[in-house]
This record gives C-alpha cells, structure tokens and sequence, in this order.
C-alpha cells in the first residue's frame, strides 16, 4: 500500500514538474519572440524635391537648400534616448536647424539629432536643412545611411535597445559659371645698352561662381595682344595665388605651368588640384586664382607706345574642369586696354603687416617684455632679366596712439627673423642668387 501511495505521490511531482517546465519554456519563448519583435517603432528617411516630393534618391544643385526629412512613429509604449546621426555621408546638417519641441538637442559637429520622447501614437516628423560637404571628391555622388538609436520602452515597463538605418542618396551639380577678370598693369619701356623694348604687364584674375565646387583642372587660355602688327617677343607668368583651383598661394607655380605658342600666339596655363589619400581636395572660398602675365614688345613698339594712344587687346577663354565631372567654360572674354604713354615702375614693392592695431593689454601680458608683429614686404619685377640686384631699404618703424600721433620712441622695434620663400628665391634670382641682410 505504501508503495503504491509514493509511486502516486511520485508520478504527480513529476506530472507538476514537466507542466511547470513547460510553462517556463513557454514564458521564455514568448519573451524571446517580443524581444524580435520590437516593430513598434518606425523610422524613415527621405529627402525633398523642389515639388515637395519625398523621394530617396535625388540630383541637387550644390548651392541649392537640401531638406532632409525623417520621420520615427510608436504604436505602443514610447521611445526615449534617441539619437538620429548621418553616417558617411556627402551632407552634414546646417547651422539654421529649425528649433522645435520634438527636438532636444543638436550636435553639428558630429551631426547627431537628439530627440524629445516620443509618445505612444505619436509621429515625430523632422524636415532639417542639410548642406553639401564640398571638400572630399568622393562626396559628389554617394549613398549616406542614417542610423537611429533609442530605447522602447513598452507598456509592461520592458525596456529594448533599438537601432535602425535608412539610406538616401544625394547627387550634386553645379550650374556656377567661370569667371575671368583682366586689367592692365604696367607698361614699362626700358633701354639698357642693347635691350631695348617696352613691358606691358597685365593680370589675369580668375574662378568659379562662389568657388561652388571643387576644380580638378583648369585651362586659361589667352590671345596675346598685337601690336604694330608685331607679337610679343617673349612673355612670362608667374602667379600671386592659385586658390580657388587648389589653395596654393603661388608657390607652387612655375614655368611647368605654362606655354607660350609663339605660332598660334598663344598662352596656356594649366593648373591642376591633385586629391590626397583621403580622397580630400584644397581650395578656398571666396578665392580667385590671379596671374601675372609679363609680355615683352620690341623697340619698335615701344616707339608706337610712347608717341601714341594704343588700344590692345588681350582676348581670354577659360575652361575649367570639376570634381563634380562637369566642364565650365567662358570663352574669348575680351578686355580692350588703353595705353597712354608709360605706366608704373619695372619694379615694384608693397608692405603689410598681419595686424594694424596692438592693444596695451596684448603688450603687457607677452612674458618677455616683446610684442612680435611681421611685416610682409612683396617685390613685383616685370621683367627679371633687366634686373641685377634688388635693395629693400626699411626706415626705422614709428609708433602711432589711438591719436593718430607718432610716439617720440627710437629704436623701439627691431627685425627677429626674415624670411623669403625658396621656390620664389630660385625664381627670380636662380641658383646662383645670394641675399644680403
């Protein structure tokens, strides 16, 4: 009889035992299932056509104002620490980011939107300005995913970490135009022993509309002027900057740059904008690309120039090649220049300083009793080969008071340290120059 109450008592426990084991197991995989299924939240990405389409893929001016609308919805429960960050990407938001209740936070930097909690039912729907990045080659046509990160916390209290990402594609083009800028500045007859002639020096300022878009190459392309039916017997060029092509401040500038077609009388000057490793371009806004062209006439023409008023024409096309794989061009923009009589000097020299004003407090707080300022001190020789030496000769510095009145201080100032760039060194003076302090 006791056997057969324990063999009962034990087949219970173990009926008991497998039920419960079975609820668990049941418990456990509704819990597994809820956890995949975390598909209360939505989150789309798209961006905004001129119509006021959402579309995903879009062609885009690079000047033009790009709407980046993202919209995250909660069916059940609520979402809260949520980010929303664009990820390798050839936009980043802008600086007019629309305050709005929906939004906690913005980090520019980053590019990281910072949500308010969004509610059960509810849509948040963001439209954020965005703008192109213009530095990197591999930005102009590129897919950019957008990831958002929160947690779902749902209406049992369980809490669920989310991630989720959207992609969109922006392309972007230009329709900036080429721009090209003439003047005349100098004209310079010379007669020293047996070189006679006359210079005429004109600059050339050139770029794209707002410097838009990174240029991978550009042409400029000038007709010399003819005078007295007679060419130029020579012409030089150098460059006072390059920027807007490639961020060079005319260094890098040399006579691999350009060529003179004496045939065709035609001057071509090529300069290109190479990317780095990363894929990364320099340039620099609001810049223009300027050159120094040097022509040298003949005696005969110097006569004409000096006995005469002269029209010349100097006849310029410039073609420029983008990063965004288009061709710019202005052709034969036409400058007319009147010479009357000689104009300028055969060498020329400006001074600036990196700040025209130095407060009382600056001065006090340097540790050494010394204020550092440098003067810049630029030479302009039209024509090197009429030049043997070039003497600066720099009178003692005076001090000026907010007054305007000139402090009696003598000895006041002195020279540090001066500097010449090598490449401008060889340039003008070649290997065998020297200079003197």
């Amino acid at each position: 009889m006791e056997n057969k109450v324990l063999t009962k008592l034990l087949a219970s426990a173990l009926i008991i035992t497998l039920t419960f084991a079975n609820i668990a197991l049941l418990g456990s995989l509704v819990q597994e299932v809820y956890a995949e299924k975390v598909d209360k939240v939505e989150f789309n990405a798209y961006l905004k056509d001129s119509e006021g389409n959402l579309v995903k893929q879009i062609e885009k001016d690079v000047e033009e104002s790009l709407s980046l609308v993202l919209d995250v919805k909660v069916d059940e429960g609520y979402l809260s620490s949520t980010q929303i960050s664009i990820d390798e990407s050839n936009f980043r938001l802008a600086n007019e980011i629309v305050k709005s209740e929906l939004i906690q936070s913005v980090d520019l930097d980053n590019n990281i939107i910072t949500l308010s909690q969004v509610e059960k039912g509810q849509t948040a729907s963001l439209e954020i300005k965005v703008e192109a990045i213009k530095d990197n080659i591999n930005n102009i046509d590129k897919e950019t995913k957008l990831t958002l990160q929160g947690k779902f916390i749902s209406e049992q209290g369980k809490k669920k970490d989310v991630k989720l990402t959207e992609n969109v594609n922006a392309k972007f083009t230009t329709s900036a135009k080429a721009e090209i800028e003439q003047t005349l500045s100098k004209v310079v007859p010379f007669n020293q022993e047996d070189k006679k002639g006359v210079i005429i020096e004109t600059v050339v300022k050139t770029n794209i509309t707002n410097n838009s878009v990174p240029v991978k190459e550009s042409k400029l392309e000038i007709q010399a002027p003819v005078i007295n039916n007679e060419k130029p017997q020579e012409v030089k060029v150098h460059s006072n900057g390059t920027l807007a092509t490639n961020g060079d401040n005319g260094i890098g500038f040399n006579e691999q740059n350009y060529n003179y077609n004496s045939d065709e009388n035609k001057l071509e000057i090529t300069v290109s904008n190479n990317e780095n490793e990363q894929g990364k371009v320099n340039y620099v806004q609001n810049s223009k690309d300027e050159y120094v062209v040097t022509y040298i006439y003949s005696e005969d023409v110097a006569n004409t120039i000096t006995a005469n008023k002269v029209n010349i024409e100097q006849n310029a096309t410039l073609t420029l090649q983008t990063y965004t794989n288009q061709e710019i061009k202005q052709e034969n923009a036409k400058q007319v220049f009147e010479i009357n009589g000689a104009s300028g000097k055969l060498v020329s020299t400006q001074i600036g300083l990196n700040t025209n004003k130095i407060s009382k407090g600056y001065i006090y707080n340097q540790p050494e009793k010394e204020t550092e300022y440098t003067q810049y001190y630029i030479t302009d020789i039209a024509y090197v080969g009429l030049v043997d030496e070039v003497k600066i000769v720099v009178d003692e510095d005076k001090l000026v008071d907010e007054k305007n009145e000139i402090l009696n201080i003598q000895g006041a100032t002195y020279f540090k340290q001066t500097k010449i760039e090598q490449s401008n060194f060889e340039n003008i003076l070649g290997q065998d120059g020297e200079i003197v302090i």
